[in-house]
């Protein structure tokens, strides 16, 4: 939906300069500008994301050992 409607404002129309988006966003005031940008800037940037980073010290062997024992305790 999101890819017909930039399809629609990414045009230019026969005798202008600028696409109908980019006219739409040079009309709006300096503060509004700065609204839409950071919203365009959510949509595309990637976002962070929160690691788990209790289990870093783990070696593989160690993983698995647990995972072993886990499994293990779950058939008794």
């Amino acid at each position: 939906m999101i890819e017909k409607w930039l399809r629609a404002h990414d045009t230019v129309p026969k005798g202008e300069a600028m696409t109908l988006m980019m006219k739409d966003f040079m009309e709006l005031d300096p503060r509004d500008r700065v609204k839409v940008s950071m919203e365009f800037i959510k949509i595309i940037m990637p976002r962070n994301i929160n690691i788990d980073d209790s289990e870093v010290h783990l070696t593989i062997e160690d993983k698995l050992l647990a995972l072993s024992s886990d499994e293990s305790s779950d058939e008794d």
